[in-house]
């Protein structure tokens, strides 16, 4: 009699029972900041339960940003993604993270300043960084006098315009 195969079953954390190294990562990733569709797949010898320890670098709950792996992805021992967090402030006094650690610094910090693609804010300044997404850190901090419909200075520094 001829064996019908079937398709894995999406909902298993290991669907090749020989190889354990490889891992559904749907099943297995627990931050709800990744998505990951059906039938991707991570391989690493030291098991897949690793995923984002190993291959999810800077990726902060206060930051807010999403990383999204599609549907039948192959992962390969030692894919690393680089999030957000790794952007340093490149207009202000210092490149030093302050707002990454604890205390009065985070607490000075204008956490809204992320969402908008601003990497530079600071609390009580709303008007310090254009809305815009052509760069990964703003270019500055300093007051602006004019802001516009999109969020950016009058003339935007990095051309963005109003939509």
């Amino acid at each position: 009699m001829p064996v019908t195969p079937s398709a894995p079953n999406p909902g298993e954390k290991f669907p090749v029972a020989e190889f354990p190294r490889i891992g559904f990562l749907k099943n297995i990733v627990r931050s709800s900041l990744i998505h990951v569709g059906d039938f991707s797949y991570y391989d690493d010898p030291e098991g897949p339960e690793h995923f984002e320890e190993k291959c999810v670098l800077y990726h902060y709950d206060f930051i807010g940003d999403r990383l999204v792996i599609g549907r039948y992805c192959a992962l390969a021992t030692g894919v690393q993604f680089v999030m957000n967090g790794a952007n340093h402030a490149l207009g202000v006094f210092s490149t030093f993270p302050f707002s990454i650690f604890p205390g009065s610094w985070r607490d000075a910090f204008d956490q809204s300043a992320y969402a908008r693609g601003c990497r530079a804010g600071r609390q009580g300044d709303a008007k310090h960084c254009c809305n815009h997404r052509r760069e990964s850190s703003c270019a500055g901090t300093r007051p602006i006098e004019s802001v516009d419909e999109a969020g950016c200075e009058s003339p935007c520094p990095f051309g963005a315009v109003a939509a």
